[in-house]
Order: structure tokens, then C-alpha cells, then sequence
């Protein structure tokens, strides 16, 4: 179902930014925090976290439009991406209406990218129940000597073909915005196909 907050009644929609280590997940979350207007713009949390990694989650919520009649609110959560706190993102992916999987373009980060995405894709199908969750892959570093092309990023890692793949230097901004556009879509259609659903139950 999808979730209304029971107080303000806004529709909530979560695009959590999910990963490798040291992939891009945070800095494309910090990139937002500072393009979204600060009129629209709630929380921007770290909570927990020591030194230069993610160990919980960086948080931003922010109001966005409307969806049927209702105004949204619209959450960005980047979970941590090593091995041993996968409970953590497991949690946070259990919850979302679109997943942006952040990847090393280089050669050298596919392996390591390739472990993190088989267990998202788990647990997304895992969840989606009759409305799918929605896949995107930000092949991020697009920058740096080696990095291969989106379309083959997505190939690497044995994506399916229908995944939108967007190129990405996180770094710098560039396809940051595009990336968020497109995720906020596809979470939309998905909310929008889950409260009909509840209203024809």
C-alpha cells in the first residue's frame, strides 16, 4: 500500500540511492540538499555516522506537488553500502516506491557492484507485490579514465535490458538532477497504480 502520512494526509513517495561503497550514493543526496529550494526542503539528516561512509542513512525530505488530489511529500534516503550493515539497507529498500542503484563505472568497481546489486534486485522483487518497484542504475564517474558507457555498466552487472541507465559525475552535479527527475516519475506511477488499487478494494 502506499503510505499516507496519518497527520498532513500527504501522499509519501521514497527514492532511496542504493550502492557499492564510496559509490556516489551520499554525494548525489548532498547534490539535491543544495539545488532543491529551500522553501520546499525539510530534513537533511546523517544520523550515526562516523567518519567518511554512510553506517546508517543521509535523509532529505522535501514537499513536491500533487498526486490525485493529495500533496506529496517526497523522501531521499542513500543506505550504507557495505556488506556488514546490509540489514540496514535491507530495511530501507523494504520501503521504497523506486531504487537509484549508484555504480563505479570503472572496471575496477563492477565486481564489488555486481555483489550489492543481486541482493537489491532480491529484495525488490522480493516486495513488489502487484506494482512493481522501480530500477534505475546511475552509472556515476563517468569522469575517470576506464569508466565504461551506461549501457554497458548495465550489462556488467546483468541488469535487466529495460533498466533505464543514465550516465553520472556525482562529483560535480552532472546527471544528478536528471537521475532524480526520472526516479521521481517512476515513483509517482507507481503510487499512483497503488491508490487505485486500495480504492477499488
Amino acid at each position: 500500500m502506499p503510505h499516507i502520512d496519518a497527520r498532513s494526509g500527504e501522499v509519501v513517495i521514497r527514492i532511496v540511492y542504493d550502492g557499492a561503497p564510496e559509490a556516489g550514493k551520499t554525494t548525489n543526496i548532498q547534490h539535491l540538499c543544495n539545488q532543491i529550494s529551500l522553501a520546499r526542503r525539510g530534513a537533511a539528516k546523517s544520523p550515526g555516522t562516523t567518519g567518511a561512509r554512510t553506517e546508517f542513512f543521509d535523509w532529505l525530505d522535501f514537499s513536491g506537488g500533487f498526486l490525485d488530489g493529495r500533496r506529496v511529500r517526497c523522501q531521499l534516503v542513500s543506505v550504507p553500502g557495505q556488506s556488514r550493515l546490509l540489514h540496514r539497507r535491507r530495511y530501507l529498500l523494504e520501503a521504497a516506491d523506486v531504487i537509484v542503484f549508484v555504480a563505479d563505472s570503472r572496471s575496477e568497481g563492477i565486481e564489488e557492484a555486481a555483489h550489492n546489486v543481486s541482493a537489491t534486485l532480491r529484495i525488490a522483487a522480493r516486495v513488489a507485490g502487484e506494482v512493481p518497484v522501480g530500477i534505475i542504475l546511475q552509472a556515476n564517474k563517468q569522469d575517470l579514465p576506464g569508466a565504461m558507457a551506461p549501457p554497458d555498466v548495465l550489462r556488467a552487472l546483468g541488469m535487466p535490458p529495460s533498466t533505464p541507465a543514465l550516465g553520472s559525475v556525482a562529483s560535480t552535479g552532472g546527471g544528478v538532477m536528471d537521475t532524480f527527475v526520472l526516479a521521481v516519475r517512476l515513483a509517482t506511477e507507481r503510487v499512483r497504480s497503488l491508490l487505485k488499487e486500495t480504492v477499488t478494494d
